[in-house]
């Protein structure tokens, strides 16, 4: 647990244990939400570094065929095939952390008129509508607090995914491109 949720949870509890339950419920969510925000711009950070990485070393593997140079010229064709399949799983790796870093508009789902998210904001047509699903949403900010935990955990779960998806076929595209390079140095 991060210092700030256990700064929330002792600001919740100065009371006594067990008062102020859903005032103390609310509090921790509030806390895990805040560390489950950070860990998404951890994995965003993460993707894009290693999206940067990857670009450089197909980079360096694409330079010669940009230039006329036939990397797998003269090879057998499983060398070839070998090369292909190295080629595809780099392309898909950058396409996983791609996707780690793609903006995701949809929010958590949010009774009629109520405002969870940025997205319920601009959905009000003017400040007056607005405002009403402000005040409403007020007496229903545990519920707010809670449904958000939940999409943004699965948004942090998803990412997580996607770049060890990334890391996977990054490392297997490296293993096929530099098996392709030894057999052609050893030709």
């Amino acid at each position: 647990m991060s210092s700030w949720n256990a700064f929330l949870l002792r600001l919740a509890d100065r009371d006594g244990p067990g008062e102020g339950g859903e005032e103390r419920t609310r509090t921790y969510a509030l806390g895990l939400l805040a560390d489950t925000r950070e860990e998404i711009v951890r994995a965003d950070q993460k993707a894009a570094i290693l999206s940067a990485a990857m670009g450089v070393a197909i980079g360096a593997v694409l330079g010669p065929l940009l230039s006329d140079v036939d990397l797998t010229e003269g090879l057998p064709l499983p060398w070839r095939a070998l090369w292909w399949t190295g080629a595809a799983t780099a392309l898909a790796g950058i396409g996983c952390f791609g996707a780690a870093v793609f903006p995701r508009i949809r929010g958590p789902r949010t009774p009629a008129g109520a405002v969870g998210f940025y997205g319920d904001v601009v959905a009000h047509p003017d400040d007056v509508s607005l405002r009403e699903g402000l005040t409403a949403s007020a007496e229903l900010e545990l519920d707010r607090v809670v449904s958000q935990l939940r999409e943004v955990s699965r948004i942090v779960v998803l990412k997580y995914l996607l770049l060890r998806a990334g890391i996977l076929l990054s490392g297997a595209s490296t293993v096929c491109l530099i098996g392709v390079l030894v057999a052609r140095h050893l030709r």
